[in-house]
């Protein structure tokens, strides 16, 4: 079971503690709002507006996966299985599928990681979520943002954010 033991929002920085001395930091906008277990996720970080156009959103899912085996029909499966996943939850929530994009080795700044893709579309708003994993210092981490696409500097923002990600 993961223990948060500290947690320390800076002006840009965050760092968090998860115990057994693994750690993470993150640089983002002081402007920004961090939330400890929102909706049963560790880290979230929202940035300022309304909930009615959908806030850019950081979120940080560290797990006690002891390694982090991908190969091309690991891909394969995952792909399938998130997206339809992905399909499901629109369905229920009366939206649409636009764009999927499978996993893919990528570098983030310093850490390799692997990204899979989504666009969709919920009532009048379209969405662009993307979902990072990495394994860094004994520790799977897995990391979500998600924009509305009205925001048009939001993305940049994230991915400014997302490159600043350190294990400690």
């Amino acid at each position: 079971m993961t223990r948060l033991l500290i947690i320390l929002l800076f002006t840009s920085s965050a760092i968090a503690n998860i115990g057994n001395q693994k750690r993470f930091s993150i640089d983002i906008p002081s402007n920004w709002q961090m939330m400890k277990g929102f909706y049963g996720v560790p880290f979230t970080f929202l940035a300022p507006g309304s909930t009615a156009t959908g806030r850019p959103t950081i979120q940080v899912i560290p797990s006690d996966q002891a390694e982090f085996k991908i190969d091309a029909k690991r891909m394969k499966y995952f792909d399938s299985k998130n997206k339809k996943g992905k399909e499901i939850w629109l369905k229920e929530h009366d939206g649409v599928l636009l764009k999927y994009e499978p996993m893919q080795e990528i570098k983030v700044g310093s850490q390799k990681m692997y990204i899979t893709r989504s666009v969709y579309k919920v009532k009048s708003n379209t969405y662009d979520s993307k979902r990072y994993y990495t394994f860094c210092d004994g520790k799977f981490f897995e990391i979500r943002t998600m924009t509305n696409l009205v925001h048009k500097d939001a993305a940049i923002k994230n991915k400014k954010i997302l490159e600043s990600f350190q294990c400690k």
